[in-house]
C-alpha cells in the first residue's frame, strides 16, 4: 500500500510503486536494516550531495539537499527555526503556529515544566504543519516547505549586552541554559505510541557564537578554560539527558585561523567525540561564504575537495 503523493507529508519518499519495492521503504523492517539498504544503494557522489546545500533549490542558509530521484527520494530542507515557535506562515486567517515569549523571559521563570510544555507544543505543531504540506514564513515564498528537523533551542551564552541575538537566549548561565535545553528537547522529541518522535531537535549554535558583527568571518579569543567551563557544558548536558538529535554549527574560529571554519579545538568536542556516540548529527547552519564556495565547487567541478572526500570514503571502507 502506498500513500498518494498529493496526500503525503512534505518530503516523503517511497511514494511510487517502484520505490516501494526497496527494502528501505519497508516500514516493517528494523530502522538499521532500512538505513543500511538505502546507504548501500547510494553512489559516493550521491552521498556527497546529501551533505551539501544545493543553491539551485533555494537559500543555502536553509540547507536544501537534492535528494536521489532514481530512488524516489525527494529533495529536503533541513532548517526550520524552532526557538520561540515553529517558523511557518499562517495556515489560514487567525490559524497560526504558537509564538512563545522570548527565551530570556522563559529562562527567567526557572520553570522546567513550562519549558517541557513549550517543547511539546513545538513538536506537535511541527509534525502537523509537515503533515499539512505547509511552508515557512520566509519573505513571502511558499517553496520553503516544513519538514521534521527543527533548529532550536538556541543555547548560546548571553555575555555581551551589545550582542544582537541576546533575546534568543535563555541567559548567561550554562547550567540554566543546559536544563532549559534538555527540558525543551524532551518535549519537542516526544514519542508517539509507535515510538516515533514528533520531530528532531537541533541545538544551536555550536558553539562560542556570541557576537553579531562580521559573523562568518570572525575569530573568537576564548581561553581553554572558558570554552570548557562556559561554552560547551550546556550542549553536553542536553545531549546526555535529552538525546537531542544534533547541533547546528556556526563556523567561527575559536582561535586564529583563516578562512573561518569549525576548528579542531571545538570540533573534537562535538557530540560524537564528547559522548562517544554516533547517534547525533552536526551540521552547518547558514554556511559561511567560504563553506558555500566549497559546497558549490564540489557540486559543479569536483576537484580537490571531492578527491579528498573520495579518499576519506575509501579509507573508511578499508578500515571497516
Amino acid at each position: 500500500m502506498t500513500l498518494e503523493a498529493a496526500a503525503a507529508p512534505n518530503f516523503w519518499a517511497c511514494l511510487s510503486a517502484a520505490a516501494s519495492a526497496y527494502k528501505f521503504c519497508n516500514a516493517s523492517l528494523p530502522i538499521e536494516q532500512r538505513v543500511s539498504d538505502l546507504v548501500g544503494r547510494l553512489s559516493l557522489d550521491e552521498k556527497i550531495q546529501q551533505i551539501s546545500p544545493d543553491p539551485s533549490l533555494g537559500s543555502t542558509c536553509n540547507d536544501h539537499i537534492s535528494g536521489v530521484e532514481r530512488l524516489g527520494i525527494p529533495q529536503y530542507m533541513w532548517l526550520v527555526e524552532t526557538n520561540t515557535g515553529v517558523n511557518s506562515a499562517c495556515y489560514r486567517k487567525d490559524t497560526c503556529a504558537s509564538t512563545f515569549p522570548g527565551p530570556m523571559g522563559m529562562g527567567a521563570s526557572f520553570n522546567r515544566s513550562l519549558w517541557r510544555h513549550k517543547g511539546k507544543v513545538l513538536g506537535a505543531e511541527m509534525r502537523a504543519l509537515s503533515n499539512l504540506r505547509w511552508h515557512r514564513n520566509a519573505g513571502g515564498t511558499v517553496t520553503e516547505m516544513i519538514g521534521l528537523t527543527g533548529f532550536g533551542p538556541n543555547i548560546n551564552i548571553a555575555r555581551d549586552p551589545r550582542f544582537g541575538r541576546n533575546s534568543e537566549l535563555p541567559g548567561e548561565d550554562p547550567v540554566l541554559s543546559a536544563v532549559y535545553a534538555s527540558e525543551m528537547v524532551l518535549g519537542m522529541q516526544q514519542r508517539d505510541e509507535a515510538g516515533y518522535p514528533a520531530m528532531l531537535a537541533y541545538l544551536k549554535h555550536f558553539t562560542a557564537y556570541s557576537t553579531e558583527a562580521n559573523r562568518g568571518h570572525d575569530d573568537y579569543a576564548i581561553s581553554t578554560f572558558d570554552l570548557w567551563d562556559t561554552y560547551l557544558p550546556q550542549y553536553e548536558f542536553a545531549f546526555k539527558t535529552s538525546n537531542a538529535s544534533g547541533a547546528s554549527m556556526h563556523a567561527p574560529s575559536v582561535h586564529s585561523s583563516s578562512p573561518p571554519r569549525p576548528t579542531p579545538h571545538a570540533a573534537r568536542r562535538t557530540p560524537h567525540a564528547a559522548h562517544r556516540t554516533h547517534s547525533h548529527h552536526t551540521c552547518i547552519g547558514c554556511p559561511t561564504p567560504w563553506l558555500r564556495s566549497v559546497f558549490v565547487q564540489c557540486r559543479q567541478r569536483p576537484p580537490q575537495l571531492c578527491q579528498w572526500l573520495r579518499s576519506q570514503h575509501a579509507a573508511a571502507r578499508v578500515a571497516a
